[in-house]
């Protein structure tokens, strides 16, 4: 049993029921007409993580949704009763990969995506259209440090399923990219270009990593009786790059 401090609208409801449908393959009745997520199926995939989505029903829209480092902002797209865009994961753990980077442009040993993808649903009532914000958020995705650099070094990655080779989102589809704090923002997304599967690369891992953490070094003792104590390792990804403050005793 679920309780709420609230009255719910049902445009509320039916996204909780969503994510519990998802979350404990649990079915919608058959006289239902409130399944809007059909990622959680085995045939595209099982991304039935976190269920989350915006959505307008009853004349009430409800306009954002974060989950597991994704963000939808609405902007233009909640038009008309029944305009749902709903999304979640498979991956419970989320790391860097350069597994299934696009292959015109990218080169492996720059580049780097967000293992974690996500599957969109979309629903347009009005067949409107429109847009949304379409954010990244490092830490509610498992990932540590901040985005950095050119703001253009991030993608929008997309595959038409759960597996294969990603690609760029088209230009198009994209209004502009923006770095705030630990997200990065593709702002004025068309809607039209959001379905099936989705994550964030870049194309320069080394000014603009998807995650940078942190790790302790054990001190070493030498031969000749000193320590050096490695304060720290900066994790880009499958690269290194070792900065150790060392101090001799005189």
């Amino acid at each position: 049993m679920i309780f709420f401090n609230e009255n719910l609208p049902d445009v509320q409801k039916i996204l909780v029921e969503n994510y519990l449908s998802s979350k404990y393959n649990i079915a919608f009745d058959v006289a239902s007409t409130n399944d809007y997520y059909d990622g959680d199926t085995p045939a595209n995939g099982d991304f039935d993580l976190d269920v989350a989505g915006i959505g307008r029903f009853g004349g009430v829209s409800h306009t954002e949704a974060q989950a597991a480092g994704m963000v939808v902002v609405n902007g233009t797209f909640l038009n008309a009763d029944g305009d749902w865009l709903l999304f979640g994961h498979n991956v419970a753990t989320n790391v860097n990969t350069t597994a299934d980077l696009p292959t015109a442009g990218w080169n492996i040993n720059t580049s780097q995506r967000w293992l974690r993808s996500f599957y969109f649903d979309r629903t347009d009532a009005g067949t409107a259209g429109g847009t949304v914000d379409v954010i990244f958020d490092f830490s509610d995705g498992g990932m540590t440090g901040s985005p950095a650099g050119t703001a253009t070094n991030y993608r929008l990655l997309t595959r038409a399923g759960a597996t294969g080779t990603f690609a760029e989102i088209a230009g198009g589809c994209v209004t502009g990219t923006s770095i705030a704090g630990d997200r990065v923002t593709f702002s004025g997304v068309d809607v039209t270009c959001l379905g099936s599967n989705f994550t964030l690369g870049t194309i320069d891992v080394a000014n603009s990593p998807t995650a940078v953490s942190l790790q302790p070094i054990v001190a070493t003792p030498q031969t000749n009786g000193l320590l050096i104590f490695a304060a720290c390792v900066l994790a880009l990804g499958f690269g290194s790059l070792w900065a150790c403050l060392r101090h001799r005793p005189e």
